[in-house]
């Protein structure tokens, strides 16, 4: 497997955050394709480039498209990908399938 890339993310609709006197920060409503991704681990990221950004501000819960699993997300401690966790759980998991999400940050 590899990390997510570019041609497995739609774009469903985007828009900018922030004032003009602050830094901007553009949040994306996506769907994601994921095969086994999302644990932190060395390989199968979901990284921020992924969605043309370089840095990953928040990211909202991540819904799949049979609306039969809702998966906790969030940036990693770096800010450069997102991680996921299913359940109660704090801990990372991988996962696969399409998924629904709002991810902001800021732009490449």
């Amino acid at each position: 497997m590899a990390d997510l890339t570019r041609a497995n993310v739609t774009i469903l609709n985007s828009w900018t955050e922030g004032s003009v006197t602050s830094k901007r920060h553009t949040a994306l409503d996506v769907q994601a394709a994921i095969s086994s991704a999302g644990s932190g681990a060395a390989s199968n990221k979901i990284p921020a480039s992924a969605f043309g950004m370089s840095t990953i501000i928040e990211v909202s819960s991540a819904v799949n498209d049979a609306n039969s699993s809702v998966l906790t997300a969030s940036p990693n401690y770096a800010d450069t990908e997102i991680l996921l966790s299913a359940g109660n759980s704090a801990t990372p998991t991988s996962v696969s399938g399409t998924y629904r999400f709002i991810v902001k940050g800021i732009m490449s």
